[in-house]
């Protein structure tokens, strides 16, 4: 997956793990932290360019 400052993903294929980083998750991990309630969320990475290849409604 591509990575840069605002968004890195980096898969381990040792323990099978995926690191997602970058300044972006951040900056929505701060806001999640401050908020008066649990939000729970999860990290899911997915190629880009599979998606616009197959258009949105894969995500429906």
């Amino acid at each position: 997956m591509k990575n840069n400052k605002y968004l890195s993903v980096r898969k381990d294929p040792a323990s099978d793990t995926t690191k997602i980083t970058g300044y972006n998750i951040d900056v929505f991990e701060a806001v999640v932290r401050a908020l008066p309630c649990a939000l729970p969320f999860e990290y899911v990475p997915f190629d880009h360019v599979f998606s616009l290849k197959k258009g949105y409604p894969i995500f429906l």
